[in-house]
């Protein structure tokens, strides 16, 4: 008989544990599970990528119009206040195991269901990213809700350690799981252009590449990025040119630092469904992130071997091992150390490609669903012997 599986999640933009859902989605072993999906929102450009056998549910509409912004706000307050109604509004078998795959709301409405084993997936590090507090009404909740679950996953020690400084109070059991890192399907997305490629070689050809992807977020640190680059192509006679891959909040200020400097080998192409055929042209990545749990871009980078400049961000150095798969800088890097940095890297090339190509056998998708599947199992394994005590 197959288990069944819940998994909640806010939405499904194109962000990294957004990526990591819809690779599991599509690889999970269909004879063991069936699985379905709950999206706070349906919306997302990965929306189109959940296989065609996973239901897919919305609990609130899109923040469209004044119905939506009300239905929106009664919701969270329901969430906060009253939760038990949405249990009974959305029933779960108790034998089902309810996953979180994101902090925040979703592990948030996947603690309603107290009868379920419950599994909350953390892909930060909520002690110095802690832009899901907001889902609370205070820390306290936070830590209750938290203690609720039977097992936490983290996809990083850095992630798991910065979660206990934060969390003391936190007794469930906690396990760490590296995210699932399709090498197979980055390869083939590597092959597949789309209609902006052709001009993109074009305006770029004949330079030396560097490439980002990411949400244009602050902690990505894009501005930072930005100025570093200007002033290392300003000290070589190399041409350089710089490429950013993402959308978000922080996008137009990006645009203005680039307009306002006039940096015409400056490329921000906004969000890309499949940014894989721009790292593979690129000579190198570099990640200026604040904070990352475990960067599966910088893995897509090294599955398709081109060398990466990271920021000791916790996830970078853990994916990168300490160095052995790239170059990593200290966090408090500031545009002068980046700069010099990345034309080092520019200079160093040869021997980060070496590092990036060594890296290659490293990622095993077989592996890590293993581990998805034991977890599972064990948790509700565990939560059925409670019962039956």
């Amino acid at each position: 008989m197959k288990r069944k599986v819940v998994i909640l999640m806010r939405n499904l933009d194109m962000g990294g544990a957004e990526k990591v859902l819809i690779s599991f989605l599509k690889n999970f072993d269909r004879e063991m599970y069936d699985v379905s999906l709950i999206l706070h929102t349906v919306e997302g450009e990965l929306v189109k990528e959940v296989p065609s056998d996973v239901d897919i549910k919305g609990l609130v509409p899109k923040e469209n119009g004044l119905f939506s912004k009300i239905y929106r706000a009664t919701f969270k307050q329901i969430l906060f206040y009253v939760p038990k109604l949405l249990e009974i509004t959305n029933r779960v078998d108790s034998s089902t195991v309810v996953i979180s795959f994101m902090e925040g709301i979703s592990t948030h409405i996947a603690s309603i269901y107290k009868k379920n084993p419950k599994i909350a997936w953390i892909h930060t590090d909520v002690s110095t990213n802690p832009w899901a507090d907001s889902s609370y009404r205070s820390i306290t909740q936070q830590e209750r809700i938290y203690n609720s679950y039977d097992k936490i996953v983290f996809v990083s020690e850095g992630g798991k350690n910065g979660f206990m400084s934060k969390f003391p109070q936190v007794n469930t059991d906690k396990t760490i799981i590296h995210n699932v890192i399709d090498s197979r399907k980055i390869q083939n997305k590597s092959l597949i252009v789309d209609d902006n490629y052709s001009e993109w070689l074009r305006l770029t050809d004949n330079t030396f590449r560097v490439i980002s992807v990411g949400r244009a977020d602050p902690v990505k640190r894009f501005d930072l990025l930005i100025e570093a680059f200007k002033n290392a192509a300003e000290s070589t006679v190399m041409p350089l040119s710089l490429t950013i891959i993402g959308d978000g909040s922080y996008f137009n200020n990006l645009k203005d630092i680039v307009d306002k400097n006039n940096l015409s080998n400056v490329f921000l192409l906004g969000m890309k469904s499949n940014p894989m055929p721009y790292v593979k042209s690129s000579d190198l990545f570099v990640n200026s992130s604040r904070v990352e749990s475990y960067p599966t871009v910088i893995g897509e980078a090294l599955v398709l071997g081109v060398p990466v400049l990271a920021t000791k961000n916790g996830g970078s150095e853990e994916i990168l091992e300490d160095g052995r798969f790239g170059e990593l800088i200290e966090n408090t890097a500031d545009v002068s150390t980046l700069s010099a940095n990345v034309l080092g890297a520019v200079n160093n090339v040869k021997d980060l490609k070496s590092k990036a190509l060594s890296a290659q056998s490293h990622f095993s998708m077989a592996k890590v669903l293993s581990e998805y599947t034991r977890l599972i199992d064990k948790v509700s394994v565990d939560r059925n012997t409670l019962k039956n005590e």
